[in-house]
């Protein structure tokens, strides 16, 4: 997380009367924590995003494999209708 500073001016340079001092803290803190909500927000967008392309993904893996039932079943019976015409009964 990159924390955003205000632009206070350096204790250092500028004597600050003793109440300013805790305020320019306080400011700081709503500052990184505004960073930090921002941040969570964003890792949540991306996470649901990427739940969401899982999700498709699956659903396209599934009907793949459910079509390549089918067609391994409709094989099947078209093999086992073959064989019953030849006298074999659909044993092989």
């Amino acid at each position: 997380m990159e924390s955003q500073t205000l632009p206070f001016r350096s204790a250092a340079r500028t004597k600050l009367p003793t109440w300013q001092k805790p305020l320019l803290v306080f400011r700081q803190a709503i500052a990184d924590v505004t960073v930090a909500r921002q941040d969570d927000a964003r890792r949540a967008e991306d996470s649901e995003i990427r739940r969401r392309q899982v999700e498709v993904a699956t659903r396209n893996f599934e009907g793949a494999v459910n079509d390549i039932i089918h067609a391994l079943d409709s094989a099947i019976e078209v093999h086992g209708w073959l064989c019953a015409d030849h006298g074999r009964g659909g044993q092989s």
